[in-house]
């Protein structure tokens, strides 16, 4: 057996967001995010008693943001091949380490007497 290949499938739905940064000086811009959610995520919130778009607003205001509209746009099924996310989220782990100890040594943290 070469190997076992496993893949799931997502479901993922679109949120569009239009908000504004109250930090901004008036008038302040109109921003446009899209948010994306995935079926596990809706599930949850949905046995909560949450809907997405309250959850959305909330999550937008905690950091600041005044929302005027969040809209449901798109949704859409997709496979994730559990085999090669890992080895991807494995080789950015290794480099965000990597990153970690040479930022350290430039720094002289690394540096032993």
């Amino acid at each position: 057996m070469d190997s076992l290949n496993l893949k799931q499938k997502i479901t993922l739905v679109a949120f569009e967001v239009d908000y504004y940064d109250r930090r901004e000086v008036k008038p302040r811009t109109l921003h446009h995010e899209r948010v994306v959610l995935n079926g596990g995520r809706l599930n949850a919130l949905d046995r909560l008693g949450i809907r997405p778009a309250s959850w959305i607003v909330q999550q937008f205001e905690t950091q600041g943001f005044a929302v005027q509209q969040v809209k449901k746009g798109q949704s859409m099924d997709a496979q994730v091949d559990l085999t090669a996310l890992w080895s991807k989220t494995a080789a950015e782990k290794a480099l965000h380490r990597l990153g970690a100890n040479v930022a350290q040594i430039v720094s002289g943290g690394g540096q032993h007497a």
